[in-house]
């Protein structure tokens, strides 16, 4: 009977020791879950493109409200055309005219004739000019650039007469000056049409005069009208050129 009890003890003993093994090898070779990191997408910023601030012209004059074979009336703004030339000889024109291949259906027609009188008149000149304003009062064109205008633009071409020799093709800023110095731009004609753009930067003093002694942006503080004049650039001697032509549309501060 004690040897019954014994072997049933050892029996009870090698039971017990296989259930042990058998939960430590579990827990030996079932990995723990380990909690991975969880990535989360983060919103991406859309670049925008930041507007350019354009502003938009400022139509002075397209002639299209005007009759053919006259005179230009009013501009867009209320200004007057007017013609001039020296005493000389030199004489100028100006005209609507319809079928010139300008944009739409008119265009203006400057035609001059710059003649120093066999040398009495050294600086011959002729002159076409529009008014900013109804009242022909000055305005000041700092103001506009400070909106971001940057300067003036025409559509144009244009062709010299006889005897081209000293002619100068200008266009002119006239300001509040006592003896009619001008910024000017000098410009060369094409027989075709052309887009001209003329920044107000581009506008230099002459070599003479009280416009010489102002800096630009002085200059432009007093602007009255812009000008196209036909004449000698150079001292004239003996010069009459004959039927210079210049023909302008679509004019506009941009």
């Amino acid at each position: 009977m004690k040897k019954i009890t014994v072997f049933l003890i050892c029996i009870l003993i090698i039971i017990a020791g296989i259930t042990i093994g058998c939960k430590s090898k579990k827990s030996a070779t079932t990995p723990e879950e380990v909690p991975t990191a969880t990535f989360t997408q983060q919103p991406t910023s859309t670049p925008t493109d930041t507007p350019t601030s354009v502003v938009s012209p400022i139509v002075i004059d397209t002639f299209e409200q005007d009759t053919a074979d006259q005179a230009p009336g009013p501009n867009n703004l209320g200004g007057a055309w007017t013609a001039s030339a020296d005493s000389y000889g030199s004489s100028i024109t100006m005209t609507v005219k319809t079928g010139t291949g300008g944009n739409g259906n008119n265009a203006l027609e400057i035609k001059a004739t710059v003649n120093d009188n066999n040398g009495v008149g050294t600086w011959p000149w002729t002159s076409c000019a529009t008014d900013l304003s109804p009242t022909a009062g000055f305005i000041d064109l700092n103001q506009y650039i400070s909106q971001g205008y940057t300067g003036i633009r025409l559509y144009t071409k244009g062709q010299y007469g006889t005897n081209p020799t000293g002619i100068w093709f200008i266009v002119q800023l006239v300001g509040n000056t006592s003896d009619s110095s001008k910024f000017r731009y000098v410009w060369t004609p094409t027989a075709d049409w052309t887009t001209l753009s003329i920044p107000f930067t581009s506008f230099t003093a002459p070599p003479w005069g009280e416009a010489m002694t102002m800096t630009l942006q002085e200059y432009l503080t007093n602007v009255r009208s812009i000008e196209f004049s036909i004449s000698a650039g150079t001292q004239s001697t003996g010069n009459n050129s004959v039927d210079n032509l210049w023909y302008i549309d679509d004019l506009e501060m941009y």
